[in-house]
């Protein structure tokens, strides 16, 4: 393999590995805001059922 090409793959490969970086980091980061979204869903409706308590009350 002529050097040219060797250099030429090992780019592409640097930069497929840096675009999968940060598909794999991006990914990572919706899945956190879909926990924090769940999370905050059940504090909502864990403090509406505590309200309704205290409206009984």
């Amino acid at each position: 393999m002529k050097k040219e090409n060797r250099c030429l793959l090992s780019a592409a490969l640097l930069v497929l590995s840096c675009v999968n970086l940060v598909l794999t980091l991006y990914r990572i980061h919706l899945l956190l805001e879909e926990r924090e979204r769940r999370r905050n869903r059940v504090l909502e409706k864990f403090n509406a059922y505590v309200e309704k308590l205290k409206a009984r009350a």
